[in-house]
């Protein structure tokens, strides 16, 4: 059950990256989770989605008893974000101009590529050398001052006849953890 959504448009960047966390105990037996590794280059769209929709949902489950009905509000299920839009066109610069042989050349559609491969890894760490899975990170977003961790759980691209040159996309992104506003300090005018 979605119990509050809502919709806007843009003015800011959307910006990616991933990390990974370090586990360590302290002698109380306390865990604490320090980030150790920014293991994908910040990543910053082109082109913002034309759509974004963030639901945050509850659980509520309700059971018969004998003495009556009893609901419980717990756990709560993971918000997620969820992104609609189109590329920027895949224009080769500068002598061949758009056409769809050298469409991977387009620094649009390499940039595109790299969320898309930012989806496919989507927080997981391999060893560089023997390429193993050494663990799983987190994918970060950055948007409106706020930091949101978590994972895809779907990536879709289209390739239509209305819009050549572009790919029309949209993502589910679900966030473990939310990081409030980030401080930004304001320009030294004098």
């Amino acid at each position: 059950m979605a119990i509050g959504t809502g919709t806007k448009k843009f003015l800011n960047t959307i910006q990616w990256d991933i990390i990974g966390y370090n586990t360590t105990v302290d002698k109380d037996g306390n865990s604490t989770n320090t980030v150790f590794v920014q293991l994908f280059p910040t990543l910053t769209m082109d082109i913002n989605p034309s759509e974004m929709t963030t639901s945050y949902k509850q659980t509520i489950t309700r059971t018969r008893t004998i003495g009556g009905f009893v609901e419980e509000h717990w756990p709560e299920s993971l918000d997620s974000i969820s992104a609609s839009g189109r590329t920027a066109m895949f224009y080769n610069m500068p002598t061949i101009g758009l056409t769809v042989l050298s469409a991977n050349d387009s620094i649009a559609h390499q940039n595109f590529y790299k969320l898309v491969t930012m989806y496919k890894n989507n927080g997981r760490i391999y060893d560089s050398k023997t390429e193993k899975l050494y663990g799983v990170g987190r994918v970060r977003m950055f948007f409106n001052e706020k930091i949101y961790e978590g994972h895809f759980t779907s990536f879709n691209t289209k390739d239509t006849s209305d819009s050549p040159f572009t790919l029309d996309y949209d993502f589910v992104f679900e966030i473990e953890r939310t990081i409030g506003e980030m401080v930004i300090a304001p320009p030294n005018l004098s």
